[in-house]
């Protein structure tokens, strides 16, 4: 499987708090895999993605990247000992689209609960791809985050009614969906036709700011409150951002 690469050639995989949803500021272990099969404007981790040999719109925030500086190539076995370094049992796999990757997860997954019971897993998706049955009984929660057109996708390629249904069923699943303040009202519109196709209210829906730096992030939060929180949307800001700015494996 192929997992995102750091400037120094290590896995990009570590230890940090949560930022964004129900579960910000738990402390995780974070494992960032590489590839996607959506390419947002928006992305902030264009480097799972945006490579310099494949044909896509350059992203908001960066040009394009080498794929060999960008991925690394791991096993089961090596992804569980890493994780295993870390005495944090809450593990979350993000990306990218980590649902690529189904089959070496659910080994993954398999593997640590022999080594011990009490370790917890949620999982980053665009909601594009279903979940095998045997890795979303695993998954202890879904964090999904549908695309709007604002970031650049088709609504046919990003919008897959087959698996929002599926994770519907799953008791820990979140809903998230990126504002950009630029297109805050066609957001909004396709967010209540999206809510109304699958019978989501507004109490279960966070919608977060857009944005890689923490004025704008500032900036989106405030926006939000103001115009969407009266509404009864949850805020989801984006806690590793406003910390840090936009700096990986924090």
């Amino acid at each position: 499987m192929l997992v995102t690469k750091m400037p120094d050639g290590s896995p990009e995989l570590f230890q940090a708090v949560q930022g964004e949803g129900t579960t910000i500021g738990k402390p995780y272990v974070f494992v960032r895999f590489s590839i996607c099969n959506l390419h947002c404007k928006y992305c902030d981790s264009y480097f799972t993605w945006n490579f310099n040999d494949i044909k896509s719109e350059n992203n908001h925030y960066k040009s394009k990247v080498c794929r060999k500086d960008n991925q690394i190539e791991m096993t089961v076995k090596q992804l569980v000992d890493c994780i295993t370094k870390f005495p944090c049992k809450r593990v979350l796999f993000t990306g990218g689209e980590p649902m690529i990757y189904q089959k070496e997860i659910f080994q993954v997954i398999v593997a640590l609960l022999k080594k011990d019971d009490t370790y917890w897993f949620e999982i980053e998706t665009n909601g594009t791809i279903k979940i095998n049955d045997d890795l979303f009984q695993l998954i202890n929660q879904i964090n999904c985050s549908p695309k709007l057109q604002s970031s650049g996708n088709s609504p046919l390629v990003a919008n897959k009614p087959e698996v929002i249904k599926q994770f519907k069923t799953k008791p820990n699943t979140v809903f998230k969906f990126v504002v950009c303040q630029r297109t805050a009202i066609q957001d909004l519109i396709e967010i209540k036709e999206w809510q109304d196709s699958y019978g989501i209210n507004n109490e279960d829906t966070w919608l977060m700011p857009e944005g890689v730096t923490r004025t704008k992030i500032l900036a989106g939060s405030r926006f939000i409150i103001e115009h969407f929180l009266p509404q009864g949307y949850n805020l989801s800001t984006r806690l590793h951002i406003l910390l840090f700015n936009n700096k990986r494996a924090v």
